[in-house]
């Protein structure tokens, strides 16, 4: 672009003008419609797009390259009459370094590909765009967007940033910014039955739901991988929302980070509200809000749900500081490594809020779920359970605090806690370590050390039928706030307040 014909070329001078690169090796030619060339061009060709303002509303139907400028990005606008690019079916597209603006489309804004083999952006900005779903973008096949930002568009219904329909695939790649978008659901972005794959500088920041998903929303089954998605908002699952679509409904969210996003109501970080199955592996939840249930994960009438290498930090709500957990289905929730720790809960649960669980199991042989540093105003600092099974494998269950059961507050929960410490908790009325309520069972087993903290209540109260301890376990007594250990022929047994010790066979039948 130095004023002479033929060589609209990155970093010139020249504006208004497009060269058009034959992939056959004819001389370039420069015309100044930028419409016109797209329809001329044939698979393989290249357009150089000069500086300046260009009409959209234009299809790509072949498998083309346009290619602007990095210093001063063109601008290809849809003048709200239709989306700023299509592209047709089949095709396999790259835009590289273009503004695409001011798009309106029942689907994608920006850039409308709901059929395309692959769609390519690298250093474009894809901003203030209307859709009905995608307000950025929308596509069908693989989108793939490198050093990109999508920003200030709006969906009226799913996708504010970027739509991805089933079978679709997206990639983030670079420092890629999906920022200040919003929609109903999904306000930065949308997958129906899709996969996201993102780079770790890649982000999801700043977007709006007015209802599920202020950074993501899923429907159906999704996959997620990396990114970090942050400071969204919306009424529930402001970081992340997942719900699943004519009876399916796989979700699977790996090596995320989920940083201070806000929700008025369940899942301040990621809900999954009737999800078959959810496995979340190797991500981070941290200062997440939600004003009802699940500062950093709501997990409402899944069927399993497997946590695995997860850290999840400093969320606050209601019920739930780090998770909370209600289901109608009786959920099976099982965690592997991870920790909860520093998280808030208002009313109850401080670490952990279950509700009618199926089978609960956090930790697996040696490896631990760290539940530490964790408060409740109500119950139940580290972990508030109701009804279900409880087996905690070597946990380390630590400075914890609550009124009542600073460590565990169980009702109605048949628990069995393996080895590992219930130490340092604190609890204002009762129960400094584990309380006890409802019709529960609850035995203590294996290497298990069991103290009152700094509290002056006891460390254990009691307040259901049965509480058995077993094992090499070293408890504080309930009435006394003292350490005692049982030798191998002996354990303890309680209904009441007190302990009483037994030997084989009496003890055998209670801790088999």
């Amino acid at each position: 672009c130095d004023d002479a014909d033929n060589d609209c070329v990155p970093g010139g001078e020249q504006r208004d003008t497009v060269t058009v690169w034959a992939a056959d090796g004819s001389p370039p030619v420069d015309v100044t419609d930028l419409a016109a060339a797209v329809a001329a061009a044939g698979d393989g060709d290249v357009l150089g797009v000069c500086p300046g303002d260009y009409a959209g509303g234009f299809t790509i139907a072949s498998d083309i390259e346009l290619v602007g400028d990095a210093r001063e990005l063109p601008r290809i606008l849809g003048g709200g009459v239709g989306p700023a690019v299509r592209v047709g079916a089949d095709a396999s597209v790259a835009l590289r370094h273009l503004e695409l603006r001011d798009g309106l489309a029942p689907q994608g804004g920006g850039v409308s590909a709901p059929q395309a083999t692959s769609v390519e952006l690298e250093g474009c900005r894809v901003v203030a765009n209307q859709a009905g779903a995608g307000g950025g973008l929308a596509a069908g096949g693989t989108l793939t967007l490198l050093d990109s930002t999508v920003s200030g568009n709006t969906a009226s219904d799913l996708g504010g940033g970027v739509l991805v329909l089933p079978q679709g695939l997206l990639v983030l790649d670079g420092v890629t910014d999906v920022t200040g978008n919003t929609a109903r659901s999904g306000g930065g972005v949308t997958l129906v039955d899709a996969t996201a794959y993102l780079s770790s500088d890649a982000s999801i920041h700043q977007n709006g739901a007015s209802d599920a998903g202020g950074g993501v929303f899923g429907s159906g089954d999704a996959s997620w991988d990396g990114g970090t998605v942050s400071e969204n908002t919306a009424v529930r699952g402001a970081g992340m929302a997942f719900e699943p679509a004519l009876g399916h409904g796989d979700v699977r969210v790996a090596r995320a980070t989920l940083r201070d996003n806000t929700a008025t109501g369940d899942g301040g970080g990621l809900l999954a509200d009737g999800a078959p199955n959810l496995t979340v592996e190797s991500t981070v939840f941290e200062g997440n809000v939600s004003g009802a249930r699940g500062g950093g994960l709501a997990l409402l009438d899944c069927d399993t749900v497997a946590l695995t290498g997860s850290n999840v930090g400093t969320g606050t709500a209601r019920f739930g500081g780090g998770l909370a957990l209600e289901s109608a289905n009786l959920t099976t929730l099982s965690t592997l490594a991870g920790s909860f720790a520093g998280n808030t809960a208002s009313v109850d649960g401080g670490g952990l809020w279950l509700m009618d669980a199926a089978q609960v199991q956090l930790g697996q042989g040696k490896t631990a779920t760290s539940i530490v540093d964790n408060v409740a105003a109500g119950g139940g600092g580290g972990i508030d359970m109701t009804h279900g099974p409880l087996e905690l494998v070597s946990p380390d269950v630590a400075r914890n605090s609550a009124d009542e059961g600073g460590g565990l507050r169980l009702s109605g929960v048949d628990a069995a806690l393996l080895s590992g410490q219930l130490v340092d908790n604190v609890a204002t009325t009762t129960g400094a370590a584990l309380h006890v309520a409802g019709v529960s069972r609850v035995r203590l087993d294996g290497w298990l050390t069991v103290d009152s903290g700094a509290s002056t209540v006891p460390g254990i109260r009691v307040d259901a039928p049965q509480l058995v301890v077993c094992g090499s376990t070293s408890v504080v007594d309930v009435t006394e706030n003292t350490v005692e250990q049982r030798t191998i022929a002996a354990c303890y047994d309680t209904t009441a307040t007190t302990f009483t010790v037994h030997t084989a066979p009496t003890c055998n039948a209670l801790c088999d």
